[in-house]
């Protein structure tokens, strides 16, 4: 299954890399929105169709340990994904996947890479050093490579 391979090659690696992050049950609404336009800029950069938010990995052992986020929630009195979707621009299509891996519960978000512009989030464009997520308007030159 093509799910499953995306999954472990992702915990496979060394490292987070600079599309894709792993996170084990953190859910920020708002902070979601600035990592799906950071990954989707960053995928580009590393010349990958598609950039990642895996739940339910440790970041550090990158072991499976399960989550229990809601991608499906109301936020500020629409749905989360349509707040996400309606902030975005251009308004890509990602979208969340859920998988059972050794009776755990995983996530996976797919973020497609930035194509023509560059990916912002409430009219802000973030990009990736390493694993941290940057506002690209401190650093022009990597902007430059979008």
């Amino acid at each position: 299954m093509y799910l499953l391979e995306v999954v472990y090659d992702l915990i496979n690696r060394k490292d987070e890399e600079e599309w894709f992050d792993l996170k084990e049950n953190w859910f920020n609404p708002t902070e979601i929105g600035e990592y799906i336009s950071a990954l989707s800029n960053a995928a580009v950069v590393c010349g990958k169709n598609y950039g990642y938010i895996l739940w339910g990995v440790n970041d550090e052992t990158h072991i499976i340990t399960g989550c229990d986020i809601n991608y499906n929630c109301t936020y500020k009195k629409e749905p989360w994904q349509n707040y996400l979707a309606r902030n975005l621009n251009p308004s890509i299509a990602f979208e969340f996947k859920e998988l059972e891996i050794d009776s755990k519960r995983v996530v996976l978000l797919i973020i497609p890479a930035a194509s023509k512009v560059p990916t912002s989030f409430e009219k802000i464009r973030f990009g990736r050093i390493g694993s941290s997520k940057i506002k690209l308007e401190k650093y022009p030159e990597r902007e430059a490579i979008l």
